[in-house]
């Protein structure tokens, strides 16, 4: 049932005809998973969580089910004796599978939250549910109803150049071959831009070039000047040669637009209590596409202030926009988001932020989850073999490293971990990891080890997977994912060792 085989699929749409459209068994193919928070004494997690591409949620109990102490199954008795409604297994303490319905496209990720009393899952169009997985909120229809759901749009704001008479004006232009000249001609202009409303520093900066033969490179800044209503403003795009020199000022006016775009993929952050969010925004004429990652936190439902933005290079940019056009229409360019991807990951050092690595482009990055600010500049991860390859999930295992004294006892919010403080920790004291980064391809998981002390990724391992090919990674029953999850294994089982 987890690798979504056909009778798995069989199974389930002869048990619900009477709770969903079972016209079409693709409807029960798998397209997420995760542990449930249920526990026996002996350690064992007896129960799975699965989202299915016709968005129901099932939960797969094992016989072992029936001994968790934390978490237990919470369908009444009689559902296990039943074939109706949530019913599966005859002769039954335990109900083999339970159902959550509220989703109508398929869910894109499913997991535990809080102190793992509850469920949160996120479907396709970016419906965020929450479940208490308690028998109060079961039904008499035979599944569990949601506690809270929340629509996330992904939308930005930006300011779109305007067309028509008068909507650009040329205020500056060097002329002249003599360096000198410019160069004081530049700064008395320089030296007048408050009286265009210029103040603080520059929104944007970028690299601007221009011509074939005698080609001119230099950098761009742009200003925010006069707000002229709620929906419009003045731009100042000053453009500087290499050497410094302002080569030109242009004004322009520009309208507030709100940019739509898709949520690709969710995490539950270390806590528990917010859900981590990853969207992609469209260009405009004045913006390029944005990675952004924002957090929502489940327990009032309201976004958390910081985001963080990750610019699209031009090179992605075709590629990005037609795949989000073709997704707006239903047609299928979900593969065509192939390659971006992040994990949360407990803090490091002095620091009480959590840390975010985020896949972009075939390159790795590490950013504060508090303040956005970037704590790992780009690497693209090195493979032990020819040629260049295309990296699609990034995972972090966190290895406790250090503990130090904090200034100030920290908010319960802030304590890393999903579990209640016992009264012998000591909320004074700071815990550190180190984070073993495992970054997969089509061929070759590599691993990377960061620590908040060396502020730099070293490579820890590369284990080239000879003769595996794209289509078949994707199965959890063949030999090459096998031989993947083997090597993902190894290294993290090394992590103790290699760090000392």
């Amino acid at each position: 049932e987890v690798t979504s085989s056909g009778r798995g699929r069989r199974v389930l749409a002869q048990e619900l005809p009477s709770m969903v459209d079972v016209s079409n068994p693709d409807r029960f193919t798998a397209r997420c998973v995760s542990l449930h928070s249920s526990i026996t004494i002996t350690g064992h997690q007896p129960s799975a969580l699965i989202g299915l591409k016709g968005g129901m949620l099932v939960k797969l109990n094992s016989p072992k089910s029936l001994f968790a102490i934390f978490a237990a199954c919470c369908a009444p008795p009689e559902i296990a004796l039943s074939r109706g409604g949530g019913g599966v297994q005859q002769e039954a303490q335990v109900p083999k599978r339970e159902y959550f319905i509220r989703h109508s496209k398929p869910v894109l990720y499913v997991s535990e939250y809080g102190r793992g009393e509850g469920v949160v899952s996120m479907d396709e169009a970016g419906l965020v549910v929450t479940w208490r997985y308690d028998r109060k909120s079961f039904s008499n229809l035979g599944w569990f109803l949601p506690a809270t759901a929340v629509k996330v749009n992904a939308t930005h704001e930006v300011y779109v150049d305007e067309e028509g008479e008068g909507a650009t004006e040329q205020l500056f232009v060097a002329s002249g071959s003599d360096v000198q000249a410019r160069r004081r001609a530049g700064e008395e202009h320089e030296a007048k831009l408050r009286n265009f409303g210029i103040q603080g520093e520059p929104i944007q900066i970028s690299t601007w070039r221009e011509g074939t033969i005698r080609t001119r490179v230099g950098q761009l800044r742009i200003y925010k000047g006069e707000q002229l209503d709620s929906e419009s403003a003045i731009f100042h795009l000053l453009k500087y040669d290499n050497e410094g020199i302002l080569f030109s000022h242009v004004s322009r006016r520009r309208t507030r637009q709100v940019v739509t775009g898709r949520v690709l993929k969710a995490r539950i952050d270390i806590s528990g209590a917010f859900l981590v969010l990853m969207a992609l925004i469209p260009s405009t004429s004045t913006s390029q596409p944005l990675l952004v990652i924002f957090r929502l936190d489940l327990r009032i439902s309201a976004f958390a202030p910081t985001t963080i933005e990750i610019p699209i290079s031009d090179k992605s940019r075709k590629l990005v926009d037609a795949a989000l056009k073709e997704s707006a229409a239903g047609l299928q360019g979900s593969r065509r988001f192939f390659g971006f991807d992040f994990d949360v990951a407990p803090p490091q050092g002095d620091s009480d932020s959590q840390v975010v690595y985020v896949l972009s482009e075939n390159q790795v990055s590490a950013f504060s989850l508090e303040s956005g600010m970037r704590l790992l500049k780009p690497f693209e991860p090195r493979v032990l073999h020819r040629g260049r390859v295309q990296f699609h999930t990034v995972r972090s295992v966190a290895k406790f490293s250090s503990m130090s004294v904090r200034s100030a006892p920290p908010t319960p919010e802030k304590l890393p971990g999903r579990h209640v403080v016992e009264e012998e920790e000591d909320p004074r004291l700071r815990k550190s990891y180190e984070h073993l980064l495992i970054i997969t391809s089509t061929n070759s998981p590599v691993a990377y080890m960061y620590s908040a002390q060396s502020r730099d990724a070293q490579m820890f391992r590369s284990t080239p997977l000879v003769g595996s090919r794209e289509d078949i990674l994707y199965t959890p029953s063949s030999a090459a994912s096998r031989r993947t999850n083997a090597s993902i294994a190894s290294m993290a089982s090394q992590t103790t060792q290699a760090s000392e």
